[in-house]
């Protein structure tokens, strides 16, 4: 609803990595002894994996509502049918279908109030000098004509009114509004050009792509840790959370934990991404969203290369045959890990700045296994176990939306 209203050892001590230290997703998994009272319900026909997960990780598979705060714009004004509209309606029924064009139907009026206002880019670091520039802001806002505009709705002719709000990343998007007209119209008097909250069904809101405006970063606690089971139940497998209070919660998707798994190793290899996300944690950057990308369009060619393969091709003298083979394979079982974030600075822009660390599964490398056994083990040692392969860092890309 929308507001405002892999080893076979038993092991249950997963350190997760570098906890305490510094941003971590998840851990490796272990076997473990299986506990009832953690378990969804059903028959368990198969071994218990335990991994560990940090607080974010937590926010990015809980799969119940979040709030997210978005920028009240304006609104649409939906009016009751005038007398004329309900009678034109009633009497189209009159002809037959193919002359219904006689008697044209038209929807029903509906206005569209916009503020004028800009969203301010600039927000000062200093506390004491966001709240003065906080007061100005406050001080100037009856200053815009909408609310004029909305002082002069006649809410009895009024229907509905739907809210229109505006994200930093330029998104607009609608939002429900509880109670009457009239209670609807002194909402948007008292909340327009404001942050409101936005209810979400959970953080995963399309397919690889996660809101992160609903996540606290800044409340990140490494040393906060939570478990996630991955258990056989009546023959099938699934995952769940459990909280320190034993609630249980399913992962309905086995995708999300891929995800955090390899979201977890572009930590670990891409060293800006890491720094942003410290950032975020200090309150530098502001994050926007996560997004998963299977289907990317990147095509490698020998006079394009990731710089991994210009060393490796470097280091082992290859020849051009099996060079065209590396190639050709660089274009396979590739996902790219988006972060999407705007750093908070004073220049008053907001354009969002993206980070991303292309994974390949090694699978696409079956094909060279043979003919150049090195390289191949040479980059089995970079990749690491998810629940949907083994990927390595293939290279990573940054950029600005303009």
């Amino acid at each position: 609803m929308i507001a405002p209203k892999e080893t076979d050892v038993v092991d249950s001590k997963i350190n997760p990595p570098d906890a305490g230290q510094g941003i971590w997703i998840i851990s490796e998994g272990r076997f473990v002894d299986p506990d009832p009272s953690c378990l969804l319900p059903g028959k368990l026909t198969g071994p218990v994996k335990e991994y560990r997960i940090s607080d974010m990780a937590r926010y990015l598979l809980n799969p119940e509502p979040i709030e997210v705060k978005k920028r009240l714009i304006g609104c649409e004004i939906h009016y009751f049918p005038t007398g004329f509209e309900k009678w034109r309606t009633r009497f189209r029924r009159f002809f037959p279908g193919n002359r219904k064009g006689i008697i044209r139907e038209e929807e029903t009026a509906a206005g569209l109030i916009l503020t004028r206002r800009k969203e301010p880019g600039y927000e000062p670091r200093d506390l004491r000098l966001k709240q003065h520039v906080e007061r100005i802001r406050e001080a100037v806002r009856p200053c815009d004509p909408v609310f004029t505009e909305l002082e002069r709705l006649d809410p009895d002719r009024i229907e509905a009114i739907v809210g229109l709000c505006h994200d930093p990343g330029g998104n607009r998007s609608c939002i429900t509004i509880p109670g009457t007209p009239a209670e609807q119209i002194r909402y948007m008097i008292d909340n327009i050009d404001k942050p409101v909250c936005v209810g979400l069904e959970k953080a995963h809101i399309a397919q690889g792509l996660f809101e992160l405006n609903g996540y606290d970063f800044t409340g990140y606690n490494p040393a906060n840790i939570h478990r996630l089971l991955k258990c056989f139940l009546d023959g099938k497998p699934g995952f769940c959370m459990v909280d320190a209070d034993q609630t249980i919660r399913r992962v309905e998707d086995a995708r999300l934990v891929q995800y955090m798994q390899l979201f977890e190793q572009s930590i670990r290899n891409n060293g800006k991404l890491r720094d942003c996300l410290e950032a975020c944690i200090k309150g530098r950057l502001r994050p926007m969203k996560l997004f998963f990308n299977d289907k990317l369009e990147i095509n490698y060619s020998r006079s394009c290369l990731p710089k991994i393969f210009k060393e490796i091709f470097d280091a082992h003298r290859l020849g051009e045959t099996a060079k065209a083979i590396l190639v050709d394979n660089l274009n396979h079982h590739q996902i790219g890990v988006a972060f999407h974030y705007i750093p908070r600075d004073a220049d008053g822009e907001e354009n969002i700045h993206t980070d991303i660390s292309v994974m390949q599964d090694l699978r696409a490398l079956e094909p060279i296994r043979e003919e150049l056994p090195l390289l191949y083990s040479e980059l089995s040692k970079r990749a690491a176990f998810s629940e949907g392969g083994r990927f390595y860092l293939l290279e990573t890309i940054r950029g600005v939306q303009k």
